[in-house]
C-alpha cells in the first residue's frame, strides 16, 4: 500500500497524495501497511460521505478483498446512521 501511494503520487497525472498521508504510510510494510492504508481509506470514506450521497471504489491491482472490506464498512456505517 505504501508503494502504491508513492506510485499514485509520483506517476499518475492529476493524483496527489498529501504529504501527511504518505508520511503515515512510510513506516509500514506488508500487513501493517495494508492495515494503515485501510484506516486512511475509512477516514476518507467518512469525510466524503459527509458531503456526498455515495462514493466510487476502484479495486487496486485486482485485490477485491480490499474493495469488499471497504464496501462492508460503508454498509455497516450506513446501517448505524
Amino acid at each position: 500500500m505504501r508503494k502504491f501511494a508513492e506510485f499514485l503520487h509520483n506517476k499518475v497525472p492529476g493524483i496527489r497524495i498529501p504529504d501527511d498521508v504518505r508520511a503515515r504510510m512510510a513506516g509500514y510494510e506488508g500487513d501493517e501497511a495494508r492495515t494503515q492504508g485501510m484506516e486512511i481509506a475509512k477516514e476518507l470514506v467518512d469525510t466524503a460521505l459527509q458531503f456526498f450521497r455515495g462514493i466510487y471504489l476502484i479495486t487496486p491491482f485486482m485485490r477485491y478483498e480490499i474493495t469488499a472490506e471497504l464496501t462492508r464498512y460503508v454498509r455497516n456505517r450506513d446501517s448505524h446512521s
